[in-house]
């Protein structure tokens, strides 16, 4: 799954019947996520990454640049990011 070319990896619990994911694609920050549905999961983790670049502008630290792997569907270079208040 891929959203803003942030990779996630995804693995179900059977015990606890529910998807979860981290961000793979990232080397220092960790982001999280779960769901019960697949479309659950989905919006979890979309709202991970919003969440991530919100505290990251709200504190002012630049985002973790993902890692483009052959997969990363888009291009979204915060090269140039700066926190905007």
């Amino acid at each position: 799954m891929i959203y803003k070319n942030y990779e996630a990896q995804i693995s179900f619990s059977e015990e606890d019947e529910i998807f979860f994911g981290r961000v793979v694609n990232i080397e220092r920050d960790i982001i999280a996520f779960d769901g019960c549905s697949v479309q659950e999961l989905k919006q979890s983790f979309q709202l991970a990454i919003e969440e991530y670049l919100q505290d990251c502008k709200d504190t002012g630290k630049k985002p973790e640049n993902p890692i483009l792997t052959s997969q990363s569907q888009q291009a979204f270079d915060y090269t140039n990011w700066s926190p905007t208040r």
